[in-house]
């Protein structure tokens, strides 16, 4: 096992290449026996501080349930983008599509990570746009003259 002295020494050289003075040396010695390993690079490697971490979206489900919850809110208040996707999906419960979206995948932890691994921010317009495309997420209005009843269809609701 090398001395002090000698590890010091090495890890000077393989840092800026040539053989250190010896006044580097000694400082360094002395930082380390006071506790400052990271003075100066001296000894060891500066490790990383991840003691502040800045929740965004990405790092707490919450948030990114809060911003969910938000967007899908502006949409349902936005009557001009709601109109546009009706006349485009003819028969097609808009917000409710997009309702039934979020509560299937998107407010799921398997939705959360999804969003997670996409490079960019969370574009929810275009999120919904694509639920509305899906097939297998579209609820259809349901005619004003047809009543349902549970015997219609042969299970009880």
């Amino acid at each position: 096992m090398k001395n002090l002295r000698e590890e010091i020494v090495s890890y000077l050289h393989r840092r800026y290449n040539t053989p250190p003075e010896e006044e580097m040396i000694e400082l360094c010695i002395i930082f380390y026996n006071l506790g400052l390993k990271n003075e100066f690079n001296c000894g060891k490697k500066k490790t990383k501080d991840t003691s502040i971490i800045v929740k965004s979206w990405r790092n707490d489900m919450s948030i990114y349930l809060r911003e969910l919850q938000e967007a899908f809110e502006s949409v349902k208040a936005d009557r001009d983008w709601i109109t546009k996707r009706e006349e485009l999906f003819r028969g097609v419960d808009v917000v409710r599509t997009i309702e039934k979206s979020i509560l299937t995948y998107w407010a799921t932890e398997n939705g959360w990570k999804r969003k997670k691994r996409g490079r960019g921010g969370l574009d929810w317009r275009q999120t919904f746009d694509k639920a509305l495309n899906m097939s297998f997420n579209r609820v259809y209005k349901q005619k004003d003259n047809y009543t349902h009843t549970s015997s219609q269809r042969g299970f009880a609701v």
